[in-house]
């Protein structure tokens, strides 16, 4: 999913510090409230995208490159732990194969659960930021190695490398009260009662969008979610209970915590307690393929390969609201399922 430049919130969370070795201070365990409401991926049936691990496999198969495409110097092989070595802004993790090869490590089959199972091989990153008003909201992070964008007249549109998505629950003395979907360069935020969950683990279901991977509170018209262009003919496509493939976002996690005077810190039961390549503020994909290059093509301001995202750290993790916005637009929470399926992407991130 293509994310705009997060400007302000780059600079609210890059002056938070660094921590990068096992010594560096750690934070309790997470609460266990987070794990209880983690959600419950409704994968679509038809995904062959899965969740990747961002600090393991997919650095082996890029390289960092400036807004040139000169590659940078820098550690190898690259790695969680020496990622933030390199320069960090307008860079790109770029993909060393052609993605319309459709290399196995961009389809990550490790982050597929096993028939019968809910647990991914991949694992997924829960970040807790402490409120001032003592609420917390904590951050569920889904990184997929490839966005493969929806079709329109037979052509895809909106691919790249890299895609980092989430969910975020905002909790109330343990209860949770607002829940936030990340949808494309937009999300929805709805108020906690009225997010459908799981008839079998009562966890809060996100459906995500095959190839996209963007998050929705429901279902849609009958797993259709248009989003862009007129008529709806672009759309994204989720599936229901029935059909989808599920994944327990508790059963294979990472734990972090953040704050502006602490930057990350890994949970005490997070075997691996580096946490510098969550720091790292460049572009977890390729650079958008300029018009020349013959896998480039455009319609109506939509393309076939677009920017890879930035990672958590330019998310505005700080924020106040639940919605990920970065100007002073109102963050809009639904409370009714008839107002979420009436709108789309109503907060913007700028």
């Amino acid at each position: 999913m293509r994310y705009a430049f997060l400007v302000a919130a780059f600079a609210l969370a890059s002056a938070a510090p660094v921590r990068k070795d096992d010594a560096a201070p750690v934070c309790g365990a997470l609460p266990d409230y987070v794990l209880t409401y983690a959600p419950m991926l409704y994968l679509q049936s038809g995904e062959g995208n899965f969740l990747a691990d961002p600090a393991g496999d997919f650095l082996n198969h890029v390289t960092v490159k400036d807004n040139t495409g000169t590659t940078l110097a820098g550690p190898t092989p690259i790695t969680g732990g020496n990622l933030n070595d390199y320069p960090s802004g307008v860079i790109w993790l770029t993909s060393d194969d052609d993605p319309q090869t459709n290399p196995v490590w961009l389809q990550s089959p490790v982050g597929k659960p096993a028939d019968g199972t809910e647990r991914s091989g991949a694992p997924i990153s829960i970040i807790t930021v402490n409120q001032a008003d003592g609420s917390l909201i904590a951050y569920y992070m889904f990184f997929y190695a490839y966005n493969h964008g929806p079709k329109v007249l037979g052509r895809n549109y909106g691919n790249h490398v890299g895609d980092w998505e989430y969910t975020a629950i905002r909790f109330e003395s343990g209860t949770p009260t607002q829940m936030y979907f990340s949808e494309h360069d937009a999300g929805t935020a709805v108020d906690f009662s009225i997010v459908e969950l799981d008839a079998n683990s009562q966890k809060p279901i996100t459906y995500v969008a095959v190839g996209s991977h963007a998050n929705y509170p429901t279902n849609g018209n009958n797993g259709k979610h248009p989003y862009s262009l007129p008529l709806g003919v672009l759309a994204d496509y989720t599936s229901d209970a029935s059909s989808a493939i599920m994944v327990d976002a508790s059963q294979n996690y990472r734990g972090y915590c953040y704050s502006a005077a602490d930057g990350f810190q890994a949970t005490h039961d997070t075997p691996d307690k580096d946490v510098s390549w969550l720091q790292w503020a460049g572009n977890w994909g390729d650079k958008q393929y300029p018009n020349s290059d013959p896998r480039q093509y455009g319609f109506a301001g939509q393309y076939h390969y677009v920017n890879g995202p930035t990672g958590p750290v330019q998310k505005n993790l700080l924020r106040v609201d639940i919605c990920e916005k970065t100007s002073g637009s109102a963050c809009v929470i639904e409370t009714s399922v008839d107002s979420v399926e009436a709108i789309h992407h109503h907060n913007k991130l700028s």
